[in-house]
């Protein structure tokens, strides 16, 4: 009898994945329990030194190899995992609730939270987070536990999504915030700042599919950094087709809390939209606007666009601006594709709220282009291109001063991650435009570009610099200097999102769920990162031990120190700083002072010659950036004498740059 290959539908091998992955998890429990019942049976056991004979898993099947390399993967595909399995195919027969579950004294309530908190910190697979579970559960000691990840973890049952134009829609809400805000946090100003980002985030590639989070944080909460959320989210093969219904729950929730109010715990706050910071096609959507291509595009004034070199640009000055009452009577037909629901909101300013983002204006929009034109890309190539040559030699400068870049910075060139950093200027993200452009730049270009072309860009580095700190230009005015509005935040945010979803199946669903159960244990994340962030010593490795000690201080050492403001290391990249009295310290050694045991004393060599790194097109002292040198004897100061902690590249074996920190 012929054998003859069948080919069975998409959901047939669903049904069988499902059935076999099932059957399998039986096995193997069925399997466990019986070799522990055995081994209990032989002899007493000691729960001090309990030893279990694990399964072998050599014989598992294909269909959880796969799952398991779909569950490990951090590309996503549309391959059905065990951890969708698992939170699916049981939920008609689950009878646990999340209002239902609680922490009980006597159920290890230490121990629940210490594997809840680190299942949510490194983004744990619920099917792996299961196996945990079962297999501890095998102790005596831990037979209170939970053998269910989301009985653990307070996962939702449900998930509540809408259809919308496209795909389809869940509101986190803007009100949840509020109430942990109000919980946790004593003094919150009676109207709080919310800036929020909207940006599209691909999720899978075959077949395509897109997600569209609404990002928000509040501005004027005496943070750090700013504490991203999620007010909602769209997932569809497309962006969302109509705008309006797209933003109609931020919109309608927003506009209560904008004119009422929000009432909790006998406190009343009030939430004012400051910005809504957007790239150009975001920004065109949510309007409904011309895009950003069109000849009447421009968001700020009624200049007509001119074809050059296939691109439009805005060539004439002095046009009429836009303003808002224009823009609420749909006066330009031309530059308005249809209505907006935005303009529901009180108090929102469709012009001036909706600033230029300096990530994708300046960093992507023209450092990338300018590297590129440099470098002589595809389609970039011109008469001021380097030869190959000039390009080898800054790839090897940029990777020799990877080590002086400080903890501050997310990223850094080197040879691990990029041999030729210049050559894949084309993929570089945001961060190291931005490092490019205001740190790094203007230092290792010089003497490569040309003169014309090296002070054309010291004054785009002048220009962005001081916009970075305080300048008269109409947004910095409104919002403060450009790292107050800029879309860094919302895209730091979008790979950790990300990384929220496991499987192309039910992205938003995920999500949603990952979320809720990072809020179920928000008030523990919040303490456990005020334990984290206590300020104090540093312990580092393959630091000299034989560090410079002098007459004042004593033991102990120590490699490194940390206080509110940053991190000071005994290494290359995080031992410059700044004194109260404007002096430039080198730090060789931390250590304690002889006098007073609670002083932390510093031990470093002092600049003593500080002079212009260059003259135009300003001198660069009044950017505070110096070229340092001439470095005195061992010196001591205390700890509090700093004022600042300052970036410091090496020009030659004499010489330094010192650079501010801007972000």
């Amino acid at each position: 009898m012929s054998k003859r290959n069948i080919n069975f539908s998409k959901s047939t091998r669903y049904r069988n994945r499902k059935r076999a992955s099932i059957m399998l998890s039986e096995a193997l429990v069925s399997e466990d329990d019986n070799e522990f019942q055995y081994h209990s049976n032989s002899s007493s056991i000691n729960t001090d030194t309990v030893v279990l004979s694990l399964p072998n898993y050599s014989t598992t099947t294909d269909v959880v190899d796969q799952t398991n390399l779909n569950c490990s993967n951090s590309h996503v595909s549309h391959n059905t995992s065990l951890e969708h399995l698992s939170e699916e195919s049981n939920e008609a027969s689950e009878s646990i609730s999340c209002s239902s579950i609680s922490s009980d004294s006597n159920d290890n309530p230490d121990l629940k939270l210490t594997i809840s908190m680190w299942a949510i910190t490194h983004n744990i697979t619920h099917v792996a987070l299961t196996d945990l579970l079962k297999r501890l559960s095998k102790f005596p000691e831990f037979k209170e536990l939970p053998k269910n990840s989301r009985t653990l973890l307070k996962t939702p049952l449900k998930t509540n999504v809408k259809e919308v134009g496209g795909g389809i829609y869940h509101h986190f809400g803007i009100e949840e915030e509020l109430k942990d805000l109000i919980i946790y946090n004593k003094n919150i100003p009676a109207v709080l700042w919310l800036y929020v980002g909207i940006d599209g985030l691909p999720v899978t590639t075959n077949p395509p599919s897109q997600l569209w989070p609404i990002l928000g944080y509040f501005a004027n909460l005496p943070t750090k950094k700013p504490n991203i959320f999620i007010i909602g989210a769209y997932h569809g093969k497309t962006k969302p087709l109509d705008c309006n219904t797209f933003l109609f729950d931020f919109v309608r929730e927003l506009k209560v809390l904008i004119i009422d109010g929000f009432f909790f715990d006998n406190k009343k706050i009030h939430v004012e939209i400051r910005a809504l910071i957007c790239d150009a096609p975001a920004k065109s959507f949510v309007l409904n606007t011309k895009g950003h291509t069109g000849k009447v595009s421009c968001v700020r004034c009624q200049n007509v666009g001119k074809w050059v070199t296939d691109r439009v640009c805005f060539t004439e000055v002095g046009s009429p601006s836009r303003t808002h009452n224009d823009f609420m009577n749909y006066k330009d037909p031309i530059f308005h594709n249809g209505k907006t629901i935005l303009t529901e909101l009180p108090n929102f300013d469709l012009v001036k709220s909706i600033p230029f983002d300096y990530m994708h204006c300046v960093c992507i929009g023209v450092m990338k282009k300018l590297l590129l034109f440099w470098i002589g890309a595809p389609k970039h190539k011109q008469n001021m291109s380097l030869p190959a040559t000039l390009i080898n030699a800054l790839d090897i400068k940029l990777n020799q001063l990877s080590v002086y870049i400080p903890i501050e910075f997310q990223r850094r060139f080197s040879e691990n991650s990029r041999k030729h950093p210049l050559h894949d200027a084309s993929r570089w993200k945001a961060t190291e435009l931005r490092q490019c452009l205001l740190y790094l730049g203007f230092i290792i270009f010089r003497n490569f570009l040309n003169d014309e072309v090296y002070d054309h860009f010291l004054e785009l580095f002048v220009a962005i610099r001081i916009l970075s700190t305080q300048s008269s230009t109409e947004d910095v005015k409104h919002f403060g200097s450009l790292n107050c509005y800029s879309a860094f935040p919302f895209e730091s945010f979008m790979q950790p999102l990300k990384k929220k979803i496991k499987t192309g199946v039910r992205p938003l669903q995920q999500l949603a769920r990952r979320y809720a159960e990072k809020r179920a244990y928000s008030s523990y994340m919040l303490t456990n990162q005020s334990k984290e962030s206590c300020y104090g010593p540093i312990k580092l490795q393959n630091v000299n031990q034989n560090r410079p000690m002098l007459p004042d201080v004593c033991e102990p050492q120590y490699t490194g120190w940390k206080n509110e403001s940053f991190s000071l290391k005994l290494d290359k990249a995080n031992s410059c700083i700044k004194l109260i009295s404007g002096a430039y310290v080198l730090v060789e050694n931390i250590a304690t002072s002889s006098k007073d045991n609670s002083t932390i004393c510093i031990i470093g060599r002092q600049f003593e010659k500080l002079s212009s790194f260059f003259n135009k097109p300003c001198d660069s002292q009044l950017l505070k950036i110096y070229e340092a040198s001439n470095t005195s004897h061992l010196k001591s100061w205390a700890f509090d004498d700093i004022k600042e902690k300052v970036i410091h590249i090496p020009l030659d074996d004499r010489k330094s740059c010192i650079i501010p920190f801007l972000h």
